[in-house]
């Protein structure tokens, strides 16, 4: 019985339990009356003549029993062992019951919240995490350039600051493309990235960079003909590009522009921007320079567009040597 008076508690408590021991007593009372009142009626029609006599005494103790049991019924069955008593003080509120419940629920709720973020968490977070989900080697981990903010577009860090972390950084990826050209030769590199905004430009030009500085002659072609940025990163002009030979306007040779400060390197520039980049890419055109360029250099490198918002990079897998992904941690 709950009551949020101790003694009103008690005395419902105590009420029920007799009254459901004097409901049950009653209900045997009353079977055992109807029982005997059927007897009672078939010695009445022997009295009567209208019975079989013979059946006469066994009626007569059958009411004997019946009789006894009805009196044992009132005094005997189910009885009160303890009666309720108030209690000392209310069972609930119990403050730190409470408190700990609550604790215990908040901790549960917070790992299984965690538990889902991290599910529905599909980012890279660190380089097990890339080459887990990948499937692939990571060639380098390139930290974030000293001093770079959101939005200053690429940083040519091996030119700028050759003794950076990051720079180091690059001579380890140009070190790795080595090694994996050990048994097939690598000539012709594409460099993309899933999103805009990876670094797949940064990567490209440092690579270029720091392989030309090696004593490679190097040539970099931006075919990243939606947005492209390989002319900015060494402030060439970009008035004629890999697009003016493609649609044979003018020769690679007279495109061609040396980087700065890198005798080695040669830098051939977007030019101007078409309608149909992918079709101008998939051309006969696009992959007879690409050859041309490749057996004439020690390695050619390709800016590409980023995979996952065009197919423009798609087109050119099939004319290179290998692929370098630029994945942004997190």
């Amino acid at each position: 019985a709950v009551s949020s008076n101790g003694e009103l508690a008690a005395l419902a408590a105590n009420t029920y339990a007799e009254q459901y021991i004097q409901r049950q007593r009653d209900n045997l009372i009353d079977e055992y009356d109807a029982r005997a009142s059927v007897i009672q009626e078939q010695l009445d029609a022997i009295e009567r003549g209208e019975g079989d006599p013979t059946r006469a005494a066994e009626y007569s103790r059958e009411l004997e029993d019946l009789a006894v049991s009805t009196q044992l019924a009132r005094t005997s069955g189910a009885i009160v062992i303890d009666e309720a008593v108030p209690p000392g003080g209310p069972f609930e509120p119990s403050p730190q019951r409470n408190v700990s419940l609550a604790l215990t629920v908040g901790i549960l709720l917070g790992l299984a919240a965690a538990f889902l973020v991290e599910y529905l968490d599909t980012s890279l977070k660190d380089e097990e995490d890339l080459v887990r989900r990948s499937g692939y080697p990571n060639l380098a981990v390139i930290p974030r350039i000293e001093g770079a903010k959101a939005g200053d577009g690429p940083q040519v860090v091996s030119l700028t600051d050759p003794r950076s972390a990051a720079a180091e950084a690059f001579r380890g990826l140009r070190t790795s493309v080595q090694f994996i050209s050990v048994d097939k030769p690598i000539r012709i590199v594409q460099v993309t990235s899933p999103r805009p905004g990876d670094g797949k430009t940064t990567a490209a030009t440092n690579l270029a960079v720091i392989a030309a500085r090696a004593g490679q002659r190097v040539v970099l072609i931006d075919c990243d003909l939606r947005k492209p940025q390989v002319h900015t990163c060494f402030e060439l002009d970009n008035e004629f590009g890999f697009t003016s030979v493609i649609l044979g306007e003018m020769t690679l040779r007279k495109v061609a522009q040396k980087a700065p400060d890198v005798p080695t390197l040669l830098v051939v520039t977007s030019g101007p921007l078409p309608p149909n980049p992918s079709e101008l890419l998939q051309s006969d055109r696009a992959r007879q320079v690409f050859e041309n360029v490749g057996e004439t250099t020690d390695l050619l490198i390709l800016d590409c567009p980023p995979v996952l918002p065009v197919a423009d990079s798609l087109a050119l897998t099939s004319a290179v040597d290998g692929v370098i992904v630029v994945a942004s941690a997190g």
